[in-house]
C-alpha cells in the first residue's frame, strides 16, 4: 500500500471516530421527567394552620349573673346618700366624693333592673371610681344569689359573709347579708379588708 493510500485510510478511521462520537443520541437527550416538577408539599393549602378545635373561644359562664327576671326583690327604702353618708366617705377617703357620671357592671346593672339602686363614687385626685349595687331579696332569691356567688369570686375570711376577688387590676366584693346584696367594683378595692372597711358604712345601714 502507498503511502498516500495509507494516510487516507488512517483519515478515513478517524473521521469516523469523530463522527460516531458527536452525532446527537435521541436516546441520550430524550427528556426526562424532573423530579422538582412535582406540586411542593409547602406550597398545597392544606399545609396552611388551622384553628385547632380544642382551643374554643372562651365564653361567659350563664350561671355567673343571676337573670333579673329570677330575682324578687323587698322594699329598699334607702338612699346613696344614706347608704354612705358624706361623714363615711370622708372618714374612708378625703378624696372621695360623688361621680356625677358612674359607670356600672352587668351584674350591678342586674341589681338595678331587679328593684335595687346603684351608687357611684369617685376619687377626686386619681379619678378611680367605685361601683355599688344594693337590692334587698326574699330569702329564695338571696339563696340563689349565694349559690352563685363562687362563679364570681371566692368566700373571703375576711368580708363576713362576703366574697372577693381581683381581676384585671379591680377589686370586685359581693356581700350577702341577712336580706340584702351588695355588690362593690373598684380598682380603690384590691385587698379585702379596704374592701370590707368600705362596706361596713353600708351593712349598718341596711341592719
Amino acid at each position: 500500500m502507498t503511502p498516500s493510500r495509507v494516510v487516507a485510510t488512517a483519515l478515513a478511521v478517524v473521521l469516523a471516530a469523530l463522527a460516531a462520537g458527536c452525532a446527537p443520541s435521541t436516546e441520550a437527550e430524550a427528556p426526562t421527567p424532573s423530579a422538582t416538577s412535582e406540586p411542593s408539599a409547602t406550597a398545597s393549602p392544606s399545609s396552611a394552620p388551622s384553628p385547632s378545635p380544642s382551643e374554643p373561644t372562651p365564653q361567659p359562664s350563664a350561671s355567673a349573673t343571676p337573670p333579673a327576671s329570677g330575682l324578687e326583690a323587698l322594699p329598699l327604702g334607702i338612699s346613696c346618700d344614706e347608704l354612705m353618708t358624706p361623714d363615711a366617705l370622708y372618714e374612708f377617703n378625703p378624696n372621695i366624693g360623688s361621680d356625677p357620671a358612674p359607670r356600672h357592671s352587668e351584674l350591678v346593672e342586674t341589681i338595678v333592673a331587679s328593684g335595687g339602686i346603684a351608687c357611684g363614687w369617685l376619687n377626686q385626685t386619681s379619678g378611680a371610681r367605685i361601683s355599688a349595687g344594693v337590692i334587698r331579696l326574699t330569702p329564695d332569691s338571696l339563696a340563689a344569689v349565694r349559690s352563685t356567688a363562687p362563679d364570681r369570686a371566692e368566700p373571703s375570711p375576711v368580708i363576713p359573709d362576703g366574697f372577693f376577688r381581683v381581676s384585671g387590676g379591680s377589686g370586685h366584693t359581693e356581700i350577702t347579708g341577712e336580706d340584702y346584696w351588695i355588690v362593690i367594683d373598684s380598682p380603690v378595692l384590691t385587698d379585702p379588708g379596704e374592701a370590707s372597711s368600705f362596706a361596713e358604712p353600708m351593712r349598718a345601714a341596711l341592719s
